[in-house]
């Protein structure tokens, strides 16, 4: 049912952008906000099924993201009034949660550990800040698509669906900006629970901790480049999109093959 309502959504936001048409417009709103009403049933049910949270493993994991990028978006939507962003962000969420209605399969055993209201807190927050960024990734290559094309004087048929450099240049500091409070409250929390959780420190050493940490830092550094005028534009869509290709490494590679205490399987 949720992918069925993200259809219809990116069905209605692409004839809104092609035909220019409000009700349209609308129409892929309003089934945005369905499809992550019905998404987030979905998660609970699973929450229900597995007795934990559900996104203890890769599966619901993946879920969580597409739910969180869709979130994410409609709070963009609403607080900038651009609908320009769907037509990169909907396809996204469509595949991931048609892979996890697909391919998901429900745990038998759960650890004891991955319980509780503390560790809900600490992924939601840490897979909100990876859909901020990923948001940003997305701003940023539409920018530099958008800057070449004008460079080049090269519209092309899709050109006028583009974002402008303005808008992009604040959906991706925005995201940025929401990604690395989210991404430190993720961190923060995550130690409190650890230090509950484990009675050793191992946790301290951790690598996704210190992956987690170096994506901090390279978005840190992109919002300090926004200051210096010879480093917006161009240059700093180039450190988000650098920025987020770590992102993905911790998300994917740490998890399943250097963290230990992290690992989804």
């Amino acid at each position: 049912m949720s992918v069925l309502c993200y259809l219809v959504s990116g069905s209605g936001y692409m004839g809104f952008l092609t035909l220019r048409k409000p009700n349209l417009g609308r129409l892929g709103t309003g089934f945005l906000a369905l499809g992550l009403i019905v998404h987030f049933v979905a998660l609970m049910r699973r929450a229900s099924l597995i007795g934990s949270v559900p996104y203890s493993d890769l599966y619901g994991s993946i879920s969580l993201f597409a739910w969180d990028l869709g979130l994410v978006y409609l709070g963009l939507e609403l607080y900038l009034r651009q609908k320009s962003m769907s037509i990169f962000l909907l396809p996204i969420v469509i595949v991931l949660q048609a892979a996890f209605a697909l391919f998901q399969r429900v745990p038998t055993e759960v650890d004891p550990w991955v319980k509780g209201w503390l560790f809900a807190v600490h992924v939601n927050i840490s897979v909100l800040a990876y859909a901020a960024f990923a948001i940003s990734f997305i701003a940023s290559v539409a920018y530099l698509m958008q800057h070449w094309r004008l460079r080049t004087h090269r519209p092309g048929r899709w050109f006028s669906l583009l974002p402008s450099l303005d808008l992009l240049e604040r959906v991706n500091l925005t995201s940025v900006i929401l990604g690395v409070g989210a991404l430190s409250a993720g961190i923060l929390t995550g130690v409190v629970w650890a230090r509950r959780a484990w009675s050793h420190a191992s946790y301290r050493w951790d690598a996704k901790i210190t992956w987690s940490l170096l994506v901090l830092a390279i978005y840190a550094f992109y919002i300090i480049l926004q200051k210096r005028r010879g480093w917006r534009g161009q240059r700093s869509a180039w450190v988000a999109v650098g920025g987020f290709l770590a992102v993905l490494f911790s998300y994917t590679m740490v998890n399943l093959f250097f963290s230990r205490l992290h690992a989804y399987f």
